[in-house]
């Protein structure tokens, strides 16, 4: 079954109706729903989108969105994945690896969480994902 992993850059120009992406984002979310894509985020992912929001925007766009996941997780459209300690070590090791990239040390726990679950999409907007060969959308300029 095809998977897609949300990253944070992507939840705020989907979530955020003012963000330059916001129209292409909710419309690639469609798209891979009814491809029938199984739709992962991680917690650090969430905490980094939370973080983002309340310092972007305040507290109530934090509880919208909080309302947001826990809606597609109990619809079944969102499964979360956990970064553990064995994740956490490999991104320690990707984050070093590729530290002329300028990941973020979550863009690092992203790509050990793909890797590990065989997920063959991320929908971001950062576009660090596709030099390291990372399939990604949506495609922005």
């Amino acid at each position: 079954m095809p998977k897609a992993f949300v990253d944070t850059s992507f939840w705020l120009a989907y979530f955020l109706p003012d963000e330059t992406h916001h129209a292409v984002c909710q419309s690639a979310f469609l798209d891979v729903k009814e491809e029938g894509r199984t739709i992962f985020t991680s917690n650090f992912v969430i905490h980094e989108t939370l973080t983002r929001l309340l310092t972007q925007t305040g507290w109530q766009n934090c509880k919208k969105f909080l309302g947001f996941v826990d809606r597609l997780k109990t619809e079944g459209e969102l499964v979360v994945l956990v970064v553990d300690g064995l994740i956490e070590e490999q991104a320690f090791r990707i984050f070093e690896k590729y530290h002329d990239h300028n990941f973020s040390f979550t863009d690092a726990t992203i790509i050990s969480l793909v890797k590990k679950h065989e997920i063959d999409l991320i929908m971001t907007l950062d576009r660090g994902f596709s030099k390291i060969r990372l399939s990604c959308l949506p495609k922005v300029s």
